[in-house]
């Protein structure tokens, strides 16, 4: 209840904590100390509550480095085609660049990160990312084989049904008659 007659700084705190009680439904404050205690309690809630939704945003915007980027090098462009005053035409043709080569910047943010691996890790992933592909193709098949100069190529473990063994033979119509599942998994 705002308490009038009492003073100015009573009715103004009566006039805040009144409109904190009806948006957190809280119970009535009995004296002025109450008050203050509930207004500044409530008001510092909110504060809270509006870092941890603004911390959740930032988590949720930032969560695609690559399109972070993306975005903040056409904000950039933006702000440089303003500063330069370019003429609209202008501008509309940088952005449309930028709009269709977005896949090409993420491609280009993952080659910078893959770049800065060591040779060894760089060489690993490229081996998981196009291994399957290579191995499915008898021309690579063959060069890996024939890298190994053997004529024949058995897997370590034997247990294993699907693993057959490996005959080469040499000529213009060589070939590999079987290939392990496990093929491209024995060279590093």
């Amino acid at each position: 209840v705002i308490r009038l007659g009492d003073g100015i700084t009573l009715e103004y705190f009566s006039a805040l904590h009144w409109s904190m009680r009806a948006l957190t439904g809280d119970a009535d404050a009995p004296n002025l100390g109450i008050m203050i205690l509930a207004v500044i309690s409530g008001l510092s809630g909110n504060v809270v509550t509006s870092f941890m939704i603004g911390e959740v945003a930032h988590i949720l915007g930032n969560s695609d480095p690559a399109s972070t980027e993306y975005r903040n090098t056409v904000d950039n462009l933006n702000a440089f085609a303003a500063e330069k005053k370019f003429p609209a035409e202008m501008r509309l043709k940088l952005r449309e660049f930028f709009v269709s080569a977005s896949s090409m910047f993420r491609n280009v943010y993952h080659r910078k990160m893959l770049l800065a691996l060591s040779p060894g890790l760089q060489k690993t992933i490229a081996k998981e990312e196009i291994g399957r592909y290579i191995s499915k193709m008898p021309f690579f098949r063959y060069a890996i084989f024939r890298q190994l100069g053997t004529d024949s190529y058995a897997p370590e473990s034997e247990s294993h049904v699907e693993h057959e063994r490996l005959i080469c033979s040499r000529g213009p119509d060589a070939r590999l008659r079987a290939v392990p599942s496990n093929f491209g998994q024995r060279f590093r």
